[in-house]
C-alpha cells in the first residue's frame, strides 16, 4: 500500500528573488537639479528706468513722436533682455556619493572645541585670601577660553568654507551659459564667483539646491495632460 502525501507537502517552498531586489539597486538612478543665475544685475535697474520712460509717456493720440519714441523705447527694451539673457549661466548639480562625503569630511574636519572651564574641579579654597586667588584663576581661565572660541569659530567657519566649495565643485556637473558649455566648475571658480557681488547670495543658491539634490524624493506629480483638464477628444 502506497502512503499518500499532502499536496502542501510535495510543493517546494519558492525561495525569495533576489534577482529583482537587486537589479532595483544596480539601476538605480539620481536626481539632478539646475540653477540659472543671472550674472548682469544692472540690466535689472536699465529695464526699470525703461519702464519709467514708458509710465511718463503722456496720454493722448499716437503721434510721429510718441511712435518713434515708442519705438526707441521697444527697441533699446529688447537690447536690454538680451543682454540680461546672456549673462544667464545654468548650473547642473548631482547628488555626492557617501565615499566621497566622507572623504571630504576626512580632509576637511572641525578642529576640536577648547575645554570648557566650567567641566574642571576648582578647590573651594581654606581661607578667603585662598578663595579670592581661586577666583581670579577661574575668571582668568574663562577670559582665556573666550579666546580660544573666537579662534575656534574662525577655524570651524573656514573649515566649513572650503568643505562647501569643494562639495559645490564635486556636485556641479556642467555649465552652460551663453558663449558654450563646460564640465563641471573648480573651487577656485567657485570662490571667485562668492567673492565678487552678490556672490555669496549666489553660492547659497546654488548650496540650496545641492541641499535638495541629495534628499530622496517620494512620489511626484503627474505632467498636465488633455485628459486630466477634460479636454481629451476621445
Amino acid at each position: 500500500m502506497t502512503e499518500s502525501t499532502p499536496e502542501s507537502a510535495s510543493t517546494p517552498e519558492s525561495a525569495p528573488d533576489d534577482d529583482l531586489f537587486n537589479d532595483l539597486i544596480s539601476t538605480g538612478t539620481v536626481r539632478r537639479k539646475r540653477v540659472p543665475i543671472y550674472f548682469d544685475q544692472a540690466a535689472l535697474a536699465d529695464i526699470d528706468d525703461i519702464q519709467a520712460e514708458i509710465d511718463e509717456l503722456p496720454d493722448g493720440p499716437e503721434t510721429i513722436d510718441r511712435t518713434s519714441r515708442l519705438k526707441d523705447i521697444e527697441r533699446r527694451a529688447v537690447e536690454v533682455y538680451e543682454r540680461y539673457e546672456a549673462s544667464k549661466v545654468m548650473f547642473t548639480l548631482t547628488p555626492v556619493d557617501r565615499d566621497t562625503t566622507r572623504e571630504i569630511w576626512e580632509e576637511f574636519p572641525n578642529p576640536p572645541a577648547p575645554e570648557n572651564p566650567a567641566k574642571a574641579k576648582w578647590p573651594i579654597g581654606q581661607n578667603a585670601p585662598d578663595r579670592e586667588r581661586i577666583i581670579k584663576q577661574r575668571e582668568a581661565a574663562y577670559a582665556n577660553w573666550h579666546e580660544k572660541m573666537k579662534l575656534w569659530r574662525q577655524e570651524v567657519d573656514a573649515q566649513e568654507s572650503k568643505r562647501l566649495l569643494r562639495f559645490l565643485s564635486t556636485s556641479i556637473e556642467k555649465v552652460v551659459a551663453a558663449k558654450g558649455e563646460r564640465p563641471g566648475m573648480t573651487e577656485d571658480q567657485l570662490e571667485a564667483i562668492r567673492s565678487a557681488p552678490y556672490g555669496v547670495g549666489r553660492i547659497n543658491l546654488l548650496w540650496e539646491a545641492f541641499d535638495e539634490v541629495s534628499k530622496s524624493a517620494g512620489e511626484i506629480d503627474r505632467p498636465f495632460s488633455q485628459s486630466d483638464s477634460g479636454n481629451d477628444p476621445d
